[in-house]
């Protein structure tokens, strides 16, 4: 079943933990607000638009991590 970033991203801590949770509600709102700017808005900073490419990297690593150590557990 899919469904969109909004639910999947109320779900995650309960899958990944609130710091990676937190993390990833960061990267995504921030990169979804630079991505609709308006005329009227300031565009980011190129150290936001790090800052979340960063926190993807992370985010990415958390989770693969997290499925390593399900898979192991599980068999």
């Amino acid at each position: 079943m899919n469904c969109g970033v909004r639910p999947q991203l109320l779900m995650l801590p309960q899958h990944a933990g609130a710091t990676t949770a937190a993390q990833a509600a960061e990267a995504w709102y921030g990169l979804a607000r630079a991505t609709h700017h308006h005329a009227y808005d300031l565009a980011p900073t190129a150290a936001e638009l790090r800052r979340w490419h960063d926190l993807v990297g992370v985010v990415v690593t958390q989770l693969a991590s997290a499925d390593q150590q399900a898979d192991v557990a599980a068999g």
